[in-house]
């Protein structure tokens, strides 16, 4: 079981996001990018409990709210997916960058996940970016994904 209780009192565990799609048909598109091709839900269902298990072995506590600002379609929901398993609460960004960095200051977040370090350099300090790309990241995305993959008794 990974994480605390959440609101409902049932504690999230990221194999039950995106999982059960990728039992039942793992091939099954589960988002399709702006070049029209699809990705299957098993790619996005490991990513995202991998991306749990990381935020969680990073100190993501349930409730913390996290900014979701990463431009592939399946990356976000993989982020997003990953952010609810470990316990978070995901503020989904606009893609204006003033309006991305105005929402994240009004929902107080915590954490944000972005592409690169333009979203990051607009946010407080003690926002824990995860970017990919140059400039201001606390850590990679991969590197948390990574992280969750190597986590004990993820297999």
């Amino acid at each position: 079981m990974v994480g605390a209780l959440t609101a409902t009192g049932v504690a999230p565990e990221p194999t039950t996001l995106g999982a059960r799609a990728a039992a039942r048909a793992p091939e099954r598109v589960a988002a399709v990018g702006a070049d029209g091709a699809g990705v299957a839900w098993s790619g996005v269902a490991a990513e995202a409990r991998h991306g749990a298990l990381g935020l969680v072995a990073l100190g993501l506590r349930p409730g913390d709210r996290v900014a979701v600002a990463v431009g592939p379609p399946d990356r976000w929901l993989a982020a997003a997916l990953a952010v609810i398993g470990a316990g978070g609460v995901v503020v989904p960004l606009p893609g204006a960058l003033a309006a991305a960095a105005a929402v994240a200051r009004t929902a107080r977040v915590h954490w944000a996940v972005t592409d690169g370090a333009a979203l990051g350099a607009r946010l407080a300090p003690e926002v824990t970016i995860l970017a990919e790309g140059e400039g201001r990241g606390d850590h990679r995305w991969t590197d948390v994904v990574a992280t969750g993959a190597a986590a004990p008794g993820d297999g």
